[in-house]
């Protein structure tokens, strides 16, 4: 399951506060026909599954927490207050991105 926007992670927050994360893997292993049914906290990756990540922690460990939690995403919080989410699809173009950034700068100055 991909949301509308094609998000593979979202946040679940109370009062700005992040509680967890619901990831569409989570929501592929639930099965569409119970998602009436279903509340997010039954659902949702919690801490220390899904930590909630500071601007300034570091990347490689984000990813590493993605992949032995098997989540597809990470709040990013300040003071507890949701600033952001990382997810495998952000990081990915991320990487793209300065890739071919670099690509265009060595060719410009070649």
């Amino acid at each position: 399951y991909e949301g509308p926007d094609g998000v593979p992670a979202m946040p679940v927050v109370d009062d700005e506060h992040v509680l967890g994360i619901i990831g569409r893997r989570r929501l592929q292993r639930l099965g569409r026909r119970r998602f009436g049914s279903t509340r997010a906290a039954e659902v949702m990756a919690i801490p220390p599954q899904a930590p909630v990540l500071a601007p300034d922690d570091p990347l490689w460990d984000a990813l590493d927490t993605m992949n032995s939690g098997g989540i597809d995403g990470l709040a990013v919080a300040v003071e507890g207050r949701l600033t952001g989410m990382l997810t495998r699809d952000s990081v990915s173009e991320a990487v793209r991105n300065r890739a071919a950034a670099d690509a265009a700068r060595r060719a410009a100055g070649a």
